[in-house]
């Protein structure tokens, strides 16, 4: 503003002229001078960057057991996976398959060695499917001793809540199955539980 008043002076020959400081009396006492303010700090960028990290863990998760229950469903709906079921009330282990239905709705389970007819069971019935060591039911059985902890890594609960209690005159029924190793057991869960979902269509965006 200064040097804008300066020009339009020269512009009209006048000679502009400062005017003297008028003499101060009073004696102040000396201070400071007034911090300037510290400049606003700029907005850190790891936020944005951990969210950005996250969101891409969270899709290759859902790839990843996108990929896991598809090849799930196209070795189980071949039949015959082999397994073990265990007795809830004694040692007994029996040698049995599995398999499901194309239409993703029926859970077949076929016992012993022999050509048995299969026992359907309704995907949509499931409760809830556990790794067998962290199932209360399992905790409380032979199992929980009689079985080494490798081999407790490879068992499965399966819980059916029967709509009527038509099953055996209980209204819940649930299966114990050894898989032959962890890998499968993990998978057997991970894939039923979304094939659960899907079934009481109460699906999440798990696999979207």
């Amino acid at each position: 503003m200064g040097q804008a008043i300066q020009n339009c002076c020269h512009q009209d020959n006048i000679v502009p002229v400062t005017a003297a400081p008028v003499a101060n009396t009073e004696e102040k006492p000396a201070s400071d001078p007034t911090p300037a303010p510290a400049p606003a700090p700029e907005p850190k960028s790891e936020p944005k960057a951990a969210e950005s990290t996250n969101h891409e863990e969270h899709e290759m998760d859902k790839i990843a057991l996108r990929q896991l229950t598809t090849e799930f469903v196209q070795d189980v709906i071949k039949g015959g996976i082999p397994c073990e079921v265990l007795s809830l009330e004694s040692t007994e282990r029996t040698a049995a398959t599995y398999s499901l239905d194309r239409s993703l709705r029926t859970f077949y389970l076929t016992k012993g060695k022999e050509q048995a007819p299969p026992t359907p069971y309704k995907i949509v019935n499931i409760r809830d499917i556990w790794i067998g060591k962290e199932f209360v039911q399992f905790q409380k059985s032979v199992w929980a001793s009689e079985l080494s902890n490798a081999d407790k890594e490879k068992v499965i609960a399966v819980q059916f809540q029967e709509q009527g209690g038509t099953r055996k005159g209980s209204e819940e029924e649930v299966i114990l199955l050894m898989e032959r190793d962890r890998t499968t057991a993990v998978r057997f869960v991970q894939a039923m539980t979304i094939l659960r979902l899907y079934n009481s269509g109460t699906a999440t965006d798990a696999t979207k």
